[in-house]
C-alpha cells in the first residue's frame, strides 16, 4: 500500500511497524513506516536494548527479549515488504 511514511514524509509502499525498548519502562513505538525507516528505527531500538538495560536487573531480561522479538518482527515485515512488491 502507497502512503507517507510517518518518519521521512516520503510517499512510498508504507505498513504498519511495532517496535519495543526498554528504559526504566517499557516502550512502543507503533507507526507507519517505509521500508528504509522502517531498517532505521530497527537499528536504533536495537542498538538501544543492547546498551540501556544493562544498568537495572530487570533489564537484563527484557533488553535481549525485545531484541528477539524485535527481530522477529523485523523479518516479518521484510517479507511483507517483499512480497507486496511482487504483486
Amino acid at each position: 500500500m502507497a502512503g507517507f511514511c510517518n518518519r521521512c514524509y516520503s510517499v512510498a509502499k508504507i505498513q504498519d511497524c511495532t517496535f519495543y525498548w526498554f528504559d526504566k519502562r517499557e516502550g512502543v513505538y507503533r507507526s507507519d513506516l517505509c521500508l528504509s525507516c522502517m531498517t532505521k528505527v530497527f537499528l536504533h531500538f536495537t542498538l538501544w536494548n543492547l546498551v540501556s538495560p544493562i544498568w537495572t536487573v530487570w533489564g537484563l531480561f527484557v533488553g535481549p527479549y525485545f531484541i528477539v522479538i524485535n527481530t522477529v518482527k523485523y523479518i516479518i515485515y521484510i517479507f511483507r515488504f517483499k512480497r507486496r512488491a511482487f504483486k
